[in-house]
């Protein structure tokens, strides 16, 4: 396994909306929703969705989505491998002809040792 390979430890979790956090030990739940400007039709042509880690570390993964956003969200493990620190993490929403449907990013505090849950809103490609 490649170094960027064990820093990226994402995992695409097909789940239904929860109203408490998950406690994943030392890791950063995050959530990928739209901010509005995408519609649900929209988001249901997502073929990936691909993540970019900078800051402390820095990392990406690529995954397919089979039935993207099937409940209006995607779910994704990230599993830091620096102890701490601050990082940025880039989301993007492609079709399946490559083209960016979507994008957004947030800034994470790592809490060693704890889950830290986050909520990515994506915006419409040139918003």
């Amino acid at each position: 396994m490649t170094g960027a390979a064990r820093v990226l430890c994402l995992g695409v979790v097909c789940l239904a909306a929860c109203d408490k956090p998950f406690e994943n030990g030392y890791a950063v739940d995050l959530v990928v929703v739209s901010d509005g400007t995408v519609t649900d039709e929209e988001l249901h042509t997502v073929k990936t969705l691909a993540f970019v880690v900078t800051g402390a570390e820095t990392a990406n993964a690529t995954y397919q989505l089979d039935r993207p956003f099937a409940n209006g969200q995607e779910r994704v493990v990230y599993r830091p491998a620096t102890e701490g620190g601050n990082v940025s993490i880039e989301v993007t929403a492609r079709a399946a002809d490559a083209s960016v449907l979507a994008a957004g990013r947030d800034a994470v505090a790592l809490e060693l040792g704890k889950t830290v849950a986050r909520t990515i809103k994506v915006s419409r490609a040139g918003n």
